[in-house]
């Protein structure tokens, strides 16, 4: 689950915390996120794959989102959108990253 488990524990906070949906289940939103059952669909290969989940990976899903919006919010400085621009920011920290990410464009500059 280490690949996935920020999308799917913030997933299954978002699920929790929200207003259900009318076609939900009844108590489908009363509950707590590490109690939410995680599945993994693999829509390609037709893989499914249930995770598990703690309340300390809630923990940790919440103290990595308000750190990344803490260091959003330092990143800009103060500001306004228009004046940003991309090399303004620090690059990722895990050279792996770039290699996925779908902004490499607007990124890197043109040369790729």
């Amino acid at each position: 689950m280490r690949d996935y488990w920020l999308q799917l524990v913030t997933g299954a906070m978002g699920v929790t915390r929200c207003n259900p949906h009318r076609d939900w289940p009844n108590g489908a939103a009363k509950r707590d996120a590490h109690e939410v059952e995680l599945l993994e669909v693999q829509l390609l290969t037709g893989d499914v794959r249930a995770h598990t989940t703690s309340e300390n990976d809630v923990y940790d899903a919440e103290d990595f989102i308000s750190i990344s919006a803490s260091e959003m919010e330092l990143a800009c400085g103060g500001n306004k959108p228009r004046d940003l621009r991309p090399e303004d920011f620090p690059v990722a920290s895990d050279p792996k990253t770039c290699q996925r990410c779908p902004f490499k464009k607007p990124c890197w500059g043109a040369g790729t």
